[in-house]
């Protein structure tokens, strides 16, 4: 599971961030910092198995989604995922331009939060794909009126 590969749960300073973005995307009402996140896990997971990524992925999965957009989400794919330092990725073998451009992504997002990685993902995936952002805000819709059914979240009427 994700959440044990980076050492499970969030600190509270990661906690209090997510918050204040969550509450920013969503126009707040959320009480329950670790069910959103739950939730931006399942969202993250399901897009990702969407668009043919998963944890034995090195390379871009078969795609009709131009190569930018691709390789995007494979640099936040690897970064919501993996635990890496700088050093730690490792430099491309050959002068191959797609193995150029894999690492150059996933430089380009070392310095992005796991949580934020996860909630560009899905947005790349639902601006990239129509008939999956149909599909995902019904997902959207049916797990929070689920939440609200199990009184997990409070929804506020404005």
């Amino acid at each position: 599971m994700m959440e044990e590969k980076r050492g499970g749960g969030m600190s509270a300073e990661e906690r209090e961030k997510f918050l204040r973005i969550a509450k920013a995307w969503h126009g707040g009402g959320v009480e329950k910092p670790e069910i959103y996140h739950q939730k931006l896990v399942d969202n993250f997971k399901r897009a990702a198995a969407y668009v043919g990524f998963n944890e034995s992925t090195t390379s871009l999965p078969p795609s009709n989604y131009p190569q930018d957009a691709m390789l995007m989400l494979y640099g936040l794919y690897k970064q919501a995922t993996e635990e890496t330092e700088f050093d730690d990725i490792p430099l491309p073998k050959s002068s191959d331009e797609l193995e150029q451009k894999l690492y150059w992504s996933r430089i380009g997002m070392l310095c992005m939060p796991p949580t934020l990685a996860m909630m560009n993902f899905v947005a790349t995936v639902k601006i990239v794909d129509p008939a999956y952002r149909a599909s995902a805000s019904n997902f959207s819709r049916e797990s929070l009126e689920q939440s609200a059914l199990n009184g997990d979240v409070e929804q506020q009427q404005q």
